[in-house]
């Protein structure tokens, strides 16, 4: 020991591991309130102390074993359990005469689980001082010199002073549960004490004190009328007659009685061209005085209440309210009870007499007031002659209804568009177009090749018309038309989409239009929604109004021409147009063939009319892969004898998509001629769907010229059924049943 007694000089420093025998590493993983916890505290080799590491050990708060000898973790023991003190610090108050420091109030908060403290302090009304959170949750510090140690449980009680980062903090009590806890672990709690006097403090209460009135105070509260009639409103119409005075008139006006706070407002309905502001407010919300002269007294002059001065001013006073308001002088205003239907109401020297009200407030007075006769007052001016408007005759600049908007007002706007009438509910078909092919109906030579496209627009029932260009015609083409609404010839109406029918002539900027054909929709749109063209029951009843006698003869005549009740479409057709002849239009044949073909089994036809037919539809469809439909026939076929059977010239067609119906493409293939094995030659056969270069007209030898002449009604018909996947069968009792007598 006496080597370490030796000055620190150069040679004479001692060797501090001599005489050691203890040289393990200590342990620095250790368990504390049975959580593991490394130890920064630990000692160096040997147990001896490390340079620089503390010289005593933070300790946490330590608490006796339960009975039983079991032990918990304190995070899991004292979970959610503060110990709560009440403390008090005086803060010094500089630069001021009435004060020198200042008591402050807090409350410390001591968590078991975890050994933190919290401060707070109370907010204090007006204090001027930042409150709340004066420190946050954490474990805190001793002080110096044992600034390496936190404030366990035995650190507080009450009476105890506590130093936290240099403020003292005197505790002077505590909750209940606080007293139980420390008394539980031994500790013993003095009583509770008070926090001393606050000279500012008394000054503010002082002060605040004095702010109170000493006279009788009565609140008038009138929160439960706002919540029980907020938003109710009585209204009732009403008429000030002021034709008395020089260029005065009547004035009709709206009153409006908030039930909320017993105000009324007036508010004037202009008449048009009345000459006066747009502002409608004649009386803004107030309440309303029946007697206007409470307006022209002095401040103070009455009062709604008396205050009695009991002992008088000799015995320092002493004012109580006059219940009995014996003195009070109380200006009245209109109230609901005043209001009814034919009281004159005086509003500030206006005479208001109130004619009718709204179904509101009839209930109102029915239920408060058992009124029941509410009859309202004409007071309707009959002297005023009505003054019609005459609008001048279109100009045939931009649309009629952009120009009408000139008429109607200074300031013009765009017209609102109107919704089609044909569109009703459908959705979905803003943007369909009905369209025509049509034709000049002028009678000039030059015009006879011209063909226009008529577009009907469901959306807002417009008309557009747009002529095609033809090489070398010596017309332009293109738009001949502006998309707008059409009259009718005599101007009563604008058309629509009943006007616009194949086989129709419709006038269209002043020229005439015959409508030959129209697209697939076009048909299907006017068959589904029942256009008067397109509705069979609407073509007999027609038919039954006007030709009675032709139209027996024509049911008769086909009836007569079926077999088993089951009639080819071409003679139906030729039949109805032998006895009906123009009565009938394209339109209505295409509509009897939609609607009572395809019931029956398909009807053989001769060859010529099939190849028509099926040349029709590939037209009207712009097919053109006939080379390579060649091509697969050619491969189909092995043995190079130039036919296929009637299968695989049907599968072929199917595999290149040829759009033709399967029923109409079957029929040819059982018409065409087979040689001795069955076989089709498919060449002939591919020239016969050719319609580019073989015709049907010009290819067969039997077509006469009627049959030519019928071409086009009768077998555009029948195409149009099988286009839409119906035979070319008509069911003549379905006919019949519509069209007989």
């Amino acid at each position: 020991m006496a080597a370490y007694n030796l000055p620190l000089l150069p040679g004479l420093s001692p060797n501090t591991q001599l005489g050691k025998s203890r040289h393990h590493k200590p342990q620095g993983l250790v368990f504390q309130n049975e959580q593991r916890t490394v130890l920064l505290e630990a000692p160096g080799i040997g147990g001896t102390q490390r340079t620089g590491s503390a010289s005593s050990t933070p300790k946490s708060s330590s608490y006796p074993a339960a009975a039983d000898g079991s032990s918990v973790p304190a995070w899991l023991a004292f979970d959610r359990q503060v110990l709560r003190f009440e403390a008090y610090f005086q803060e010094a108050v500089v630069e001021r005469r009435d004060e020198s420091n200042r008591v402050r109030a807090v409350k410390i908060l001591f968590y078991l689980e975890d050994d933190t403290v919290q401060v707070i302090e109370p907010a204090v009304q007006n204090s001027g001082l930042p409150q709340g959170t004066l420190l946050r949750r954490h474990r805190v510090p001793k002080p110096a010199p044992n600034d390496d140690q936190f404030y366990t449980v035995d650190d507080f009680n009450v009476g105890k002073d506590i130093t936290i980062y240099g403020r003292l903090y005197t505790l002077f009590a505590c909750d209940p549960f606080t007293r139980t806890f420390l008394t539980k672990l031994g500790v013993r709690v003095p009583e509770d004490s008070s926090a001393p006097a606050d000279a500012f403090t008394e000054t503010r209460r002082t002060l605040k004190e004095s702010m109170q009135a000493f006279k009788p105070f009565e609140k008038h509260d009138t929160l439960k009328q706002f919540l029980e009639n907020d938003r109710k409103v009585l209204r009732f119409y009403c008429v000030w007659d002021d034709t008395e005075s020089p260029f005065g008139d009547r004035r009709y006006m709206v009153l409006l009685y908030f039930l909320a706070d017993d105000t009324i407002s007036l508010h004037e309905i202009l008449p048009p061209n009345s000459g006066r502001d747009s502002g409608s407010a004649f009386l803004r919300r107030q309440k309303l005085p029946k007697d206007t002269s409470a307006l022209v007294k002095h401040p103070g002059q009455t009062t709604p209440r008396t205050v009695l001065n009991v002992f008088g001013p000799s015995l320092s006073g002493r004012h109580i309210l006059d219940n009995l308001r014996t003195g009070a002088l109380n200006d009245s205003f209109y109230t609901d009870a005043d209001l009814s239907i034919g009281a004159v109401m005086e509003v500030y020297g206006r005479r208001v007499l109130l004619c009718d009200c709204d179904q509101f407030t009839k209930e109102f007075y029915g239920l408060k007031y058992n009124v029941t006769d509410f009859t309202p007052i004409d007071v309707k001016d009959e002297s005023g002659q009505a003054v019609s408007t005459e609008l001048p005759p279109y100009n045939g600049f931009g649309s009629e209804e952009d120009s009408l908007q000139s008429c109607l007002s200074l300031l013009p706007q765009p017209p609102r568009p109107t919704p089609g009438q044909h569109l009703g509910e459908q959705t979905g078909l803003e943007r369909a177009v009905l369209r025509f092919l049509a034709k000049l109906d002028s009678g000039a030579s030059q015009d006879a090749e011209r063909r226009f496209i008529v577009t009907y627009y469901l959306v807002d029932d417009t008309i557009s018309v747009f002529e095609q260009r033809q090489s070398n015609s010596g017309m332009a083409g293109g738009k001949f038309q502006e998309r707008k609404k059409v009259r009718t010839a005599d101007g009563a109406r604008y058309l629509s989409g009943h006007d616009v029918y194949v086989g129709g002539v419709v006038a269209l900027g002043g020229h005439r239009f015959e409508i030959l054909d129209a697209d697939e929709f076009a048909f299907n749109f006017m068959y589904e929604n029942k256009f008067p063209e397109s509705d069979p029951a609407a073509i007999a009843a027609r038919l039954k109004k006007t030709q009675p006698d032709k139209l027996a003869s024509a049911v008769a005549a086909v009836k007569i021409a079926s077999k088993d009740g089951v009639l080819a479409s071409g003679r139906f057709i030729a039949e109805l147009q032998r006895s009906l002849g123009p009565l009938l239009n394209e339109q209505n044949t295409k509509a009897l063939l939609r609607a009572f073909a395809g019931q029956g089994a398909p009807v053989s036809q001769d060859l010529d009319l099939l190849v028509s037919q099926v040349q029709s539809v590939l037209a009207k469809k712009n097919y053109s892969n006939f080379t390579s439909l060649n091509r697969a026939f050619l491969h189909y076929d092995k043995g190079r004898n130039g036919a296929l059977s009637k299968e695989q010239i049907k599968q072929v067609c199917l595999e290149y998509n040829l759009p033709v119906d399967d029923s109409l493409l079957t029929a040819l293939i059982e018409r065409m001629p087979t040689n001795p094995a069955g076989g089709i030659d498919y060449q002939a056969f591919s020239k016969c769907l050719h319609y580019t270069t073989s015709p049907a007209l010009k290819q067969s030898a039997s077509f006469t010229s009627s049959a030519a002449d019928n071409l086009s009604t009768t077998v555009r018909s029948v195409v149009y059924g099988s286009a839409h996947g119906n035979s070319t069968a008509v069911d003549v009792s379905q006919f019949t049943a519509v069209f007989d007598l």
